[in-house]
């Protein structure tokens, strides 16, 4: 019996335009996560877990984001680009979006908590409109993250070009300037 011989599978190509992360990109954002949790690494390269931060007070937090962005900063000029977000920074800062959002509400956060996001979304808006953000992740970041209002409450795809109103393909045959009939020549 006769049996072809097993094609190997030609290894995935990259679709043009993708940008995934680096290995490099990857090690730093797992090492963040490694952070957010309290594992440091020693002076020997052993892992040591610490107590996670207190955060009692605005300055507190003031101090840990100022941490981040100069964490982030650093990350850059190792050739390593993370793009900073709310997720992120609480990971980095050890504490859940949920105690996030509570500190927001508490007179004394209230302040920093809005001028941290809103740096955050300014930094964010920059990615987006260079095209580093896709559009619809920006949006939906937006108004999960950022409480940017939005009167959409849902998307809508459409594909057939008669629901959007657009002339079907008679209608523009029907309008062009040459005789239909393929037996004719045009008239000039």
């Amino acid at each position: 019996m006769y049996r072809p011989a097993r094609r190997q599978k030609e290894p995935k190509k990259e679709k043009e335009g993708k940008k995934g992360l680096t290995r490099e990109e990857n090690i730093a954002l797992f090492n963040d996560m490694l952070y957010g949790i309290g594992a440091r690494e020693g002076p020997e390269g052993e892992r040591i877990v610490e107590k996670a931060r207190e955060i009692q007070t605005a300055d507190d937090l003031q101090l840990i984001f100022i941490d981040y962005i100069e964490h982030l900063r650093d990350q850059v000029e190792k050739g390593i680009e993370i793009i900073p977000d709310i997720e992120g920074f609480c990971s980095f800062a050890g504490i859940s979006r949920r105690k996030y959002r509570e500190l927001e509400g508490k007179k004394d956060f209230s302040t920093l908590i809005s001028r941290i996001s809103t740096s955050i979304a300014a930094t964010q808006k920059q990615y987006g409109m260079r095209g580093i953000i896709p559009p619809l992740v920006l949006a939906m970041n937006f108004n999960n993250n950022f409480d940017y209002l939005s009167n959409v409450s849902a998307l809508e795809i459409r594909q057939n070009a008669q629901e959007t109103g657009l002339p079907t393909k008679n209608d523009i045959l029907a309008n062009l300037p040459i005789d239909q009939d393929q037996t004719k020549e045009p008239e000039e």
